[in-house]
């Protein structure tokens, strides 16, 4: 599905237009990276839809693997992929992708591949927990149901708009059946277009996606190391957001909500010194824009002023 896109994709797949096989659909006009995903999953036809974006790579078998798990178990109503990861900035220049293959990082060790009658069982094996496209083999009733969500608010400003896939599968099948496969088959890019959100991303959406996956039963224990990792360098996004050079971001941005959510995190609490330090610096600049607490006050709403060593 080419997405309305500026270069020359239709002249790249022309050569494959009369493979019984494959299927080209252009829009006729471009309806958002979110929108496209509807309309992708609305054209396929297959009994399963598995969106893959166009610089992700596959490891050589892994659609017989999938047909494997769907033949064997054909009451998943979602197959979920273990993934690896890598960075590159200008595809034309690669000249050896099996050795990018190869050095991918997974972003979780191998586990086994499994059966569950409840995808909650295996939702928390990896921190990503539904967000990418590329891991989630839907059902396509379910696919359909997934990417047709209204996803019309501003982007990142909640996890529809950002990640509709977590959202509709922890709220609407993690009691349902479905199939773990923890080989990392794919690959990605982690160079990706929506980098310009990535602090509220990181601020902001990771921890409405940890407590959402524990309120809907994801063990705790298992979300509690995601949570400390993710923690790893919160002063400094906070710091980009009420400083950089991106004036949309502040507005979007608690520092009341963060410390609400994240205030029981070791790997958080270890930080809260300089958190305080970049919070005290941009309220005396006039840089918050949402809170309207003094950095004091803020902090010893949520008994946190004792820890801010001096």
């Amino acid at each position: 599905v080419d997405n309305t896109s500026a270069d020359h994709t239709p002249q790249i797949v022309e050569p494959y237009l009369e493979n019984p096989n494959f299927r080209f659909h252009r829009n006729a006009e471009n309806v958002g990276m979110l929108g496209n995903l509807a309309v992708t999953a609305k054209l396929a036809r297959g009994d399963y839809v598995w969106i893959l974006g166009d610089d992700d790579l596959v490891r050589s078998g892994v659609v017989s693997r999938i047909m494997d798990v769907i033949n064997s178990h054909p009451g998943s109503e979602l197959i979920y992929l273990n993934y690896s990861y890598t960075h590159f900035d200008k595809p034309e220049q690669l000249s050896n992708i099996d050795e990018i293959v190869v050095k991918s990082i997974p972003i979780s060790p191998s586990t086994p591949s499994h059966f569950s009658n409840e995808i909650r069982s295996f939702a928390g094996l990896n921190e990503n927990l539904f967000t990418a496209i590329y891991a989630c083999v839907f059902r396509k009733d379910h696919a359909v149901a997934a990417y047709t969500q209204d996803t019309s608010a501003p982007p990142f400003s909640s996890l529809l708009s950002c990640i509709p896939t977590s959202d509709y599968v922890l709220r609407h099948m993690i009691n349902r059946p479905g199939y773990w496969i923890g080989d990392p088959y794919v690959i990605v890019n982690m160079n990706v277009s929506w980098l310009r959100w990535a602090l509220i991303w990181h601020l902001e959406r990771m921890p409405d996606l940890f407590d959402l996956a524990e309120s809907q039963g994801v063990s705790a224990e298992r979300v509690a190391p995601y949570r400390n990792s993710h923690s790893a360098d919160t002063p400094t996004w906070a710091r980009h957001v009420y400083f950089g050079a991106d004036a949309d971001l502040a507005p979007m941005f608690s520092m009341a909500r963060l410390l609400e959510r994240c205030k029981h995190i070791p790997r958080f609490q270890e930080q809260l010194p300089d958190l305080f330090d970049v919070y005290s610096r941009a309220y005396l600049n006039d840089r918050v824009v949402v809170d309207e607490l003094s950095p004091r006050q803020m902090f010893e709403k949520f008994g946190l002023i004792d820890k801010i060593v001096r």
